[in-house]
């Protein structure tokens, strides 16, 4: 189930436009904390992708944030489909530096009490609450991207 579709029956709607400058300093602070993809499970039915992934600190194994991604390749150039089958950068450097991404519907902010995995994922030592959100990215106009985004808690 489209997690745009699932946000829109619970009522949440929310546009994210970003201005070029806002792309840059995105793009300049990814590259200023330094994170490192790691994707736990992937599976390709084309055109559709779908991958778990932990972001984690650059050269460390403190994860960051765990996400779940279902992307659409139809709406992509071959390029920015092969560099992100290539799993080196997070999916938003791909698309910004291909300037694919033109907005994001946000869906819903998530006070989440994780379970078993999710803790395990995130490297929890219980159930506090996480923080996600869920949201659709528009390449080009088009619902190509629907994700799942939850962050590890600040130490």
């Amino acid at each position: 189930l489209s997690v745009g579709i699932a946000a829109r029956a619970l009522g949440f709607k929310a546009a994210v436009h970003m201005s070029f400058d806002a792309k840059q300093w995105k793009i300049d602070r990814l590259t200023a904390l330094g994170v490192d993809v790691h994707v736990a499970f992937e599976e390709l039915l084309s055109p559709l992708y779908h991958r778990e992934i932990l972001l984690t600190k650059s050269g460390t194994n403190q994860v960051v944030q765990f996400g779940l991604v279902r992307f659409d390749f139809t709406y992509v150039t071959p390029a920015v489909k092969a560099e992100i089958l290539a799993k080196v950068l997070p999916l938003g450097r791909v698309l910004i530096r291909h300037n694919v991404l033109r907005h994001i519907d946000l869906g819903a902010i998530l006070k989440i009490i994780p379970g078993p995995a999710l803790r395990r994922h995130l490297q929890l030592k219980d159930a506090s609450p996480v923080y996600g959100r869920m949201a659709t990215i528009f390449c080009d106009s088009h619902p190509a991207v629907d994700l799942l985004e939850v962050a590890a808690p600040v130490n």
